[in-house]
């Protein structure tokens, strides 16, 4: 088994309403909750932050250990470019 997981865009409104403070922000200071960049559905996690690493862990773990998996693919494994409103 294969195992797909998206990693750091998370479109989710509730999610963006708890965790503003999680999300990338622009070189002008301006989050990507307020302003996509690109397409409207990428809402992008900053993936330096400790809660981002932490929950991509236990994503990654709870998949291995609950499925028997052949391997994962991280998909949405991107930065934008510091410059994106």
């Amino acid at each position: 088994m294969h195992a797909w997981i998206v990693n750091l865009n998370i479109p989710n409104k509730t999610f963006m309403k708890n965790h503003s403070d999680r999300y990338i922000v622009n070189k002008s200071e301006m989050s990507c909750i307020g302003k996509s960049p690109y397409i409207d559905h990428y809402r992008w996690l900053c993936p330096l932050r400790e809660e981002t690493k932490e929950n991509l862990k236990d994503t990654f773990l709870k998949v291995a250990q609950k499925f028997d998996v052949d391997g994962l693919h991280f998909d949405y494994v991107r930065l934008l470019p510091c410059d994106a409103s």
